[in-house]
């Protein structure tokens, strides 16, 4: 039997039922305590009104194709 595909599937489906078990048993911190997540909410907000970006710089590059004698005599 080829053992390292075996530990594979074991590794795989450990790893599916550690992920399903730590998100079922998850609380969220507004669960737990509400005044933190009152406070958390004001910590985060925005201290200023957001200021307009200015545009950004477009470089646009203009130009012609060479001729055939143009070509040869660059080599």
């Amino acid at each position: 039997m080829n053992v390292r595909k075996n530990f594979e599937g074991l590794f795989l489906a450990a790893a599916a039922v550690g992920l399903f078990a730590s998100y079922a048993s998850a609380e969220t911190i507004a669960t737990r305590v509400p005044q933190i997540a009152v406070a958390t909410q004001a910590a985060f907000a925005p201290a200023a009104a957001p200021v307009d970006a200015p545009a950004i710089p477009t470089v646009l590059v203009v130009g012609h194709r060479l001729t055939a004698a143009e070509k040869a005599r660059l080599g």
